[in-house]
């Protein structure tokens, strides 16, 4: 289970947000929808910091996109690259304490891929997600990656 807190007043619902990081965080696994069934058709992405991802084409320290259809793409080698383990020990190290500021969800995580994401090594990273109030679909994403958990 999350540890939601409400940072002054919001229109979120605490159950559907436990989905929605739930989808995010562990890609729809047990009882979760998977992620994508949260993302809006414009939704837009934004990464800061320099993530690897084999055959996913991030530019250096800033990549942004905007659209369904390519975040879908994009997830799905994301999926396809942490697959590409045998499932153990990939996912997050430990359940992130989410934040919600009116329909602004953050949250701390360390996540692991197959090796095929930051050469199989934890990456820590900042989470900010925009959910629009009356559909719970998620708008935006902005991820900031922390320099020091990249492998050389």
């Amino acid at each position: 289970d999350f540890n939601i807190q409400y940072v002054g007043q919001s229109k979120l619902n605490p159950d559907e947000l436990k989905k929605i990081i739930h989808g995010w965080t562990y890609w729809g696994s047990g009882d979760s929808s998977p992620f994508l069934d949260f993302v809006s058709e414009d939704m837009c992405n934004l990464v800061l910091g320099p993530l690897q991802v084999g055959g996913v084409p991030f530019y250096q320290d800033v990549t942004s996109w905007c659209g369904r259809s390519n975040y879908e793409t994009l997830a799905a080698g994301w999926v396809a690259a942490s697959e590409a383990q045998d499932g153990s020990d990939v996912g997050d190290v430990s359940t992130p304490a989410v934040k919600v500021i009116g329909n602004m969800v953050v949250f701390e995580e360390d996540w692991k891929g197959g090796p095929a994401i930051n050469g199989g090594q934890p990456v820590h990273e900042d989470v900010v997600m925009i959910i629009d109030p009356a559909t719970h679909l998620v708008t935006n994403v902005i991820y900031g990656v922390d320099k020091t958990s990249i492998a050389p």
